[in-house]
């Protein structure tokens, strides 16, 4: 799935989408019915990323469950820690 920046006066044009009109009865009740889910998916988002921030300043020990090195296990997390922050704060934080 795709999201697009709904202000861009030129969204239509650039990627070849009509965007519809939706009556305002319409969009009051996706509101009611999403913004919930959209603050849980906040609330998830970080702390997923404040627990991948607490587990990097550990180590893992060789426990015999996991093939994965201590470097390869810090790097999953740098790696969930990233796309969680991309897609909660990229539009807040780019230029």
């Amino acid at each position: 799935s795709t999201v697009y920046d709904l202000s861009d006066a030129d969204l239509e044009q650039t990627y070849g989408i009509t965007v519809p009109e939706l009556p305002a009865s319409v969009t009051a009740a996706l509101d009611v019915y999403f913004s919930t889910l959209l603050q849980d998916v906040y609330v998830l988002g970080t702390v997923n990323i404040v627990m991948t921030d607490h587990l990097q300043d550990g180590n893992f020990l060789d426990s015999g469950y996991s093939d994965f090195t201590d470097a390869e296990l810090h790097q999953m997390l740098t790696d969930v820690h990233d796309v969680y922050y991309a897609a909660l704060f990229d539009s807040y934080t780019q230029n």
